[in-house]
């Protein structure tokens, strides 16, 4: 794969099986970015690449995710050097993160989730579980 295609700030990619997906599309719909299914990016070599979903960020840059066979997201990108396409990915995949975070606490029956933006960027978190 050449390295113009796939765009991974933490890792190769994030692991979209299942509620993955949806975990995935809730938080591009937090950032308030558009999202379409089943397009195509032309990507940094000018090659057309079929995507799961395109991303429009609030620059109108285009952002293609394509699930590989593996059932992770690669971030497909039209220009590699673009600071706000990056930042994007960058906040997407926090999104995502959070978002994961919480659904499995969910899942492990906490109650009262709490959440606060700080001032760095970061997210924190605060549960509670009554047994």
């Amino acid at each position: 794969m050449s390295t113009c295609v796939a765009v991974n700030l933490t890792g190769n990619a994030i692991g979209v099986v299942g509620v993955g997906m949806a975990l995935l599309t809730s938080g591009i719909c937090e950032l308030n970015y558009a999202c379409e299914l089943n397009q195509q990016i032309q990507n940094c070599e000018g090659k057309i690449i079929a995507v799961d979903l395109l991303i429009k960020n609030l620059q109108g840059e285009k952002i293609g995710i394509k699930v590989n066979h593996e059932g992770n997201a690669e971030f497909i990108l039209e220009d590699l050097k673009s600071i706000s396409a990056l930042e994007s990915i960058r906040q997407i995949k926090q999104r995502y993160s959070k978002n994961k975070v919480l659904h499995e606490l969910q899942q492990s029956g906490y109650k009262n989730i709490k959440q606060e933006k700080l001032a760095n960027g970061n997210i924190r978190i605060v549960v509670e579980k009554w047994e």
